[in-house]
């Protein structure tokens, strides 16, 4: 019986994997509806570089928040199987399936709640999240595709840059919550009093 390590990848923050999903989604839609309109050269540049940007700030914010590897407390944990694997890997995947049918459907409000919701859930608890966030977005947008596939008769191609902009906004708002400054604590001191 082989047992793991939990080393530096448990300390990394939750908004990590769900930042990685919505810039590689959201410009997927973008790229998509661009290919629709017959975009330019120049507004496919232009039209990327928000979405190139947040998938750099979270694969920064990734490499920033691992530490040495002598500065994690390594905890021994049991070994998982295959099953579970499996089973936590569904979990983005049906994720982003409904968030290809919310943009199926055209309905803004549901997919601005369901976007926002799935910026506050604990990402970071789950395997696939945790280790490997980018087959985790991987899965997430391939859950999105496979829906917006199966229902693309219903997709109004003018809701997808909206859609994009929702899952831009969320990503990024997913990344400032989530950011934890770290400032050395100093006691408070001592004001200097002044006798007459």
């Amino acid at each position: 019986m082989s047992t793991r390590w939990l080393g530096s990848t448990d300390s990394l923050p939750d908004g990590t994997f769900i930042v990685l999903a919505f810039s590689v989604g959201g410009g997927a839609l973008m790229s998509t509806w661009l290919s629709i309109v017959h975009a330019s050269l120049r507004g496919w540049l232009v039209a990327t570089i928000p979405w190139v940007f947040l998938a750099l700030l979270s694969v920064l914010r990734r490499g920033c928040a691992t530490p040495a590897g002598g500065d994690v407390a390594r905890v021994r944990v049991k070994p998982r199987s295959l099953i579970a694997d499996i089973g936590w890997a569904t979990v983005p995947l049906a994720a982003g399936g409904i968030i290809g049918v919310l943009v199926a459907a055209g309905s803004t409000m549901l997919l601005g709640v369901f976007a926002a919701a799935c910026g506050f859930a604990p990402w970071r608890r789950m395997p696939l999240c945790r280790q490997h966030p980018g087959w985790a977005a991987l899965s997430m947008c391939g859950g999105g595709a496979v829906a917006l596939a199966l229902r693309r008769a219903d997709v109004h191609p003018m809701f997808l840059p909206i859609a994009a902009w929702i899952l831009g906004v969320c990503g990024l708002a997913a990344c400032v919550g989530t950011m934890r400054r770290e400032t050395p604590s100093k006691p408070p001191g001592r004001v200097p009093q002044f006798q007459d």
